[in-house]
């Protein structure tokens, strides 16, 4: 209505009107995606992070993340920081308020060489401001599957490592042999000698071989014949050093030059520390890690009194973490210790901090006065 009277004039044109306004408050949610690391081992594991973010400015409802794999990358148990998972990579994520972030992490074996992708998409049942960052990949390199050096008239040997490095207490180490004759007649008597780290046992061995794995009877081989050995160690102490395999026979070998193959084995062993080594009920410490797998996801727990839950952390590319972790006030007091444990990524055994002494907090006395 004018100021100065006359007829009502509309301040809004077109379809909607008053009840759909030109400006709107709209969601935005988005997903990228990352690799950790970004080529591994023919057999070896990566960690794939989905990061799902509202951008918009008004909360996202029926938030859903639903992800796809090429076919040479078998998948682990998902974990989300918000809804559900399926082990088919199906995510719920419910609700997500403005700025709002659910991430969904990952580990897949590479299974078949060469670039192998997760592709990961995000839905909603309101509306979403912009529909073109929806989707996000992550590519992983797989190397080729260890293959034998096939030499004419040759008995030769190849040899390969599951994944390096590996973590104290955590997968079995796997080293494939890969035995060939590449003569046109049969080798008889066919043996492998293998050189392995004494600090890891061996857990599993084929038939023919001596329980440590150190000698294997193979038999007599024939023309064009590749014969497997896997041998399984125990990753049990931190450990950088060379494996090798050896190969002989009673029958004739043209060329003794392909007859030994190596590789090296790293176990490496992951360290946390808390720091101060004392504090008071209510103060919150320092925690670092190193030396854990890139890209992984820990939990981290109090060996005694209440811990915040869920204390997951993420380990970053250099296989290191900082955080934070909470003495409640109303808690025990005296020694504990910060556990670590596995919850996705490259496994490893549990890692205890040093001791951390907790105390009463002081107060201050009251300010006496004389008369």
């Amino acid at each position: 209505m004018p100021s100065s009277g006359g007829p009502p004039a509309p301040l809004i044109r077109g379809p909607g009107g008053a009840a759909e306004p030109a400006f709107q408050r709209i969601a935005d949610v988005a997903v990228t995606a990352t690799a950790v690391p970004p080529s591994i081992p023919f057999g070896g594991l990566t960690t794939f992070e989905f990061t799902v973010t509202n951008h918009g400015i008004a909360a996202s409802p029926g938030v859903g993340l639903f992800v796809r794999l090429t076919a040479g990358l078998q998948p682990q148990a998902p974990i989300t920081t918000k809804g559900t998972c399926t082990a088919d990579l199906v995510c719920v994520l419910g609700s997500l308020a403005p700025g709002e972030t659910a991430r969904v992490r990952f580990s897949a074996a590479g299974v078949v060489a060469g670039a192998q992708a997760a592709t990961g998409t995000v839905t909603t049942t309101g509306q979403d401001a912009d529909a073109r960052d929806n989707t996000a990949t992550a590519v992983v390199k797989v190397a080729e599957k260890p293959v034998p050096p096939v030499t004419p008239g040759s008995l030769s040997v190849g040899m390969a490592v599951s994944a390096v490095p590996l973590f104290t207490g955590g997968d079995d180490v796997g080293l494939t042999f890969l035995v060939h004759n590449g003569s046109g007649a049969p080798m008889p008597d066919v043996r492998l000698v293998t050189q392995l780290p004494p600090q890891l046992p061996a857990t599993s061995v084929p038939t023919g071989c001596t329980p440590g794995g150190g000698s294997c009877a193979l038999g007599t081989l024939t023309p064009g014949q590749t014969v497997e050995v896997r041998i399984s160690l125990a990753a049990k102490a931190a450990v950088d050093a060379p494996v090798s395999g050896t190969v002989s026979t009673s029958g004739p070998d043209t060329d003794a030059r392909d007859n030994t193959a190596t590789a090296r084995v790293v176990v490496r062993q992951p360290v946390v520390t808390v720091d101060p080594a004392i504090g008071a009920l209510g103060f919150v410490p320092r925690v670092t890690g190193t030396g854990f797998p890139p890209g992984s996801t820990v939990r981290l727990a109090w060996s005694a009194g209440i811990s915040a839950t869920p204390g997951l952390v993420t380990v970053g590319v250099d296989g290191t973490f900082q955080a934070q972790f909470l003495l409640f006030h109303h808690d025990l007091i005296g020694p504990r210790t910060l556990s670590v444990t596995s919850v996705s990524g490259p496994k490893f055994g549990p890692v205890q901090s040093n001791p951390i002494l907790v105390v009463l907090r002081t107060e201050q006395p009251p300010f006496i006065t004389r008369g």
